[in-house]
């Protein structure tokens, strides 16, 4: 299958958006000038999108839906245990390790959440977008890989429609407590339905083949959606248009890269800025290091993924030569 250049280079600038923003915030900055929600948004059309175009014909076939989670599991796992661990190093550091800490950290390694803390997801913050990735994941392969395009399309519809109406009537972001991330789950649902439309209705048809305009015009959103709760909503379906503007673009080692160390950098930067601020470093160098982190992980991981093929490539290539 084919890669998607331009998908990659969404993600990267999603995924820097938001340790900006975060950075921003935790040191000192109260209002800065992007609006992250909209990062989010971005990863969970494109998750839609891609978990359509990779697993939704096998949804169909051979793979089952528990097989279909413990797939997700693996791949999203290694950089959030990471990151999380960092979180109760921080925490621990803090307040001392407790019960409750060691309750929380088995919990969000399994993206759960820790409903008896002040700050359910205290150790990781941005696992709470795990948390509602899973529950699409779940949902796509119970639900939605089964309904039609035109179902698809009236659940979309009626999903965000309710969450948008709300939103404009009472904006609500990220909080530490339920009441605050299920309506920013069910957002995120409605995102991730967009997604398996998008790819249902134009599978990989570019939209037109200005693939850089349409990464600049992302960036552009990140600042648009922070004006108001009404360009917030135009902003989160414009977004979702720009992934289909980014298909034309080219192979793109830069692009790689940023799509790599997306993941890694997402997971982990949020624990890593806690720790950097205790021991007073500044907001550039925490941001440089959580880079590397993030770099790193990926180095590791992408040599391990691919010693695993080549070691499973052999061994059909030992079973073949046996055969013949």
């Amino acid at each position: 299958m084919p890669r998607l250049y331009g998908l990659d280079a969404l993600r990267g600038v999603a995924a820097l958006s938001v340790a900006i923003y975060h950075f921003a915030v935790l040191f000192g900055w109260k209002d800065p000038p992007l609006q992250p929600t909209l990062a989010v948004d971005l990863f969970f059309v494109l998750s839609g999108f891609v978990l359509t175009r990779t697993y939704e014909q096998r949804l169909h076939a051979e793979l089952t839906v528990p097989d279909f989670i413990v797939l997700r599991y693996r791949r999203l796992f290694a950089p959030m245990a990471i990151g999380s661990t960092l979180g109760l190093v921080w925490a621990s550091l803090e307040s001392g390790l407790t019960t409750d800490l060691v309750f929380a950290y088995a919990l969000i390694l399994g993206f759960m959440p820790s409903l008896w803390m002040g700050s359910i997801f205290l150790l990781n913050l941005p696992v709470w977008s795990l948390f509602g990735e899973i529950t699409s994941n779940v949902l796509h392969g119970v639900l939605f890989a089964r309904l039609s395009t035109i179902g698809l399309f009236g659940l979309w519809f009626g999903i965000t429609a309710q969450y948008c109406t709300s939103f404009l009537m009472a904006p609500v972001h990220w909080g530490p407590h339920l009441g605050f991330i299920l309506p920013l789950i069910v957002r995120e649902i409605g995102n991730y339905l967009l997604g398996i439309l998008m790819f249902r209705m134009y599978a990989e048809k570019p939209l037109f083949n200005r693939p850089y305009l349409a990464i600049g015009a992302f960036v552009v959103l990140l600042y648009v959606a922070w004006l108001s709760p009404f360009l917030e909503i135009l902003s989160m379906l414009a977004a979702a248009a720009l992934i289909r503007a980014t298909l034309s673009l080219g192979p793109a080692r830069w692009s790689v890269w940023l799509g790599a160390i997306s993941y890694p950098l997402y997971a982990t930067h949020w624990p890593i800025g806690l720790l950097a601020k205790m021991y007073g470093f500044d907001p550039f160098t925490t941001f440089a290091f959580a880079l590397l982190v993030a770099a790193l992980i990926t180095v590791y991981f992408e040599g391990t993924s691919k010693r695993s093929t080549r070691r499973v490539q052999s061994r059909k290539a030992d079973t073949a030569g046996q055969l013949a």
